[in-house]
């Protein structure tokens, strides 16, 4: 569980309320409902007792509903994040060595074209493991100024942030070995266009890429820099 999704949970505990507690905190309310009253209603001439007994009856329904939503909303949570790996919680991050980073621009050769500003790499708390690396740079063309981040995975049960994004985006295309994934999403405080991609090769690695720029078109990125 993430830290908003923690947030949010110990929010929601926090704002539960018992049955007892409730119950005193409005007694003085309630007990002008203890004792059966009626009220004369005058229809067609005849008149009617109507019993108050039916707002017992809807006071109950309301409260067992509102402790019902008690009790399902904080599983339907644990239920929603329980299947969806770890957050960001559950890792840490260190700068890389050269060596590292040497490493991962071996791998993945189009990010040397960058300006590397970032190097970092995330790990697993429990065993160390490799979990993440992020790459972050500049690229200037005669026409563009992009900044960019890739996201390299090793980890798929990592759930970071925007990763529902990434999964969810509508334009397709193949460059290379890559099948990529990606759309337009926002416009940044800079006024800069951002995109985002999610990158896939033959052999199921994936890298996730944020590109802002000036121009509302990544082009380039697509068919010069990747390939």
């Amino acid at each position: 569980m993430d830290k908003l999704q923690k947030k949010v949970k110990e929010q929601m505990d926090s704002d539960k309320q018992s049955f007892d507690e409730w119950f005193n905190a409005n007694r003085g309310q309630l007990s002008r409902f203890d004792n059966e009253q009626t009220a004369e209603v005058n229809i067609g001439g005849d008149t009617l007792a109507r019993s108050r007994k039916v707002w017992i009856a809807l006071i109950a329904a309301i409260l067992m509903l509102a402790i019902c939503l008690s009790v399902i909303l904080p599983l339907t949570l644990n239920d929603n994040f329980s299947d969806s790996g770890f957050g960001d919680d559950s890792v840490y991050q260190l700068e890389m060595t050269d060596e590292e980073l040497s490493a991962v621009l071996g791998e993945y050769p189009f990010l040397s074209d960058m300006w590397i500003t970032t190097s970092l790499t995330v790990k697993l708390h429990d065993d160390a493991s490799d979990v993440m690396d992020i790459i972050g740079g500049e690229v200037e063309t005669q026409s563009d100024y992009y900044l960019i981040t890739a996201l390299i995975e090793y980890n798929p049960n990592y759930h970071f942030g925007y990763r529902s994004v990434y999964e969810s985006l509508e334009n397709r295309v193949s460059v290379n070995d890559w099948d990529i994934s990606y759309e337009q999403t926002s416009i940044d405080a800079s006024g800069l266009y951002v995109y985002m991609l999610r990158m896939e090769d033959s052999g199921g690695q994936v890298v996730y890429m944020e590109v802002h720029c000036f121009e509302n078109n990544i082009d380039y990125i697509l068919y010069h820099f990747i390939s």
